[in-house]
């Protein structure tokens, strides 16, 4: 019978693994230089701002639409500055792979710990819309 502490232990072996993979590295150095690129720490601080001003703007008693609409396009055009540079999208990439394997070794614990196999037959017919294999 495996105890708590075994499972903790093999646990913090998978996390150091998966930390030392190349996925795990590679998303990292991509994080590294999103939080260092210049232009990338300029759109953040220029969104930042425009997100403030209309919360202020906002919270007053009349609030001036026109200003609130005009810092809401400006977000949205700084969004999209931000979401579409070159830095960003290698960012995102590199943790698209990464979530994407730690969603396989999910499915394999939660396989081991249910019995099915989220990408194929569990065996029960109980929830199958039927077999593909007919």
């Amino acid at each position: 019978m495996t105890d708590i502490a075994q499972i903790i232990e093999k646990t913090k072996e998978l996390g150091k693994l998966l930390s030392d993979s190349e996925q795990v590295r590679a998303m990292s150095a991509a994080r590294l230089a999103y939080e260092q690129n210049a232009d990338i720490q300029d759109l953040n601080g220029q969104f930042n701002i425009h997100k403030m001003s209309i919360a202020a703007l906002s919270k007053q008693d009349n609030p001036d639409e026109e200003r609130i609409a005009g810092h809401e396009e400006k977000l949205r055009e700084i969004y999209d500055k931000i979401m579409s540079h070159e830095v960003m999208t290698e960012y995102q990439s590199k943790t698209q792979v990464v979530e994407q394997l730690i969603g396989q070794i999910n499915n394999i614990l939660n396989f081991y710990i249910s019995g099915e196999d989220p990408q194929g037959c569990s065996g029960s017919c109980a929830t199958c819309g039927g077999c593909s294999g007919k």
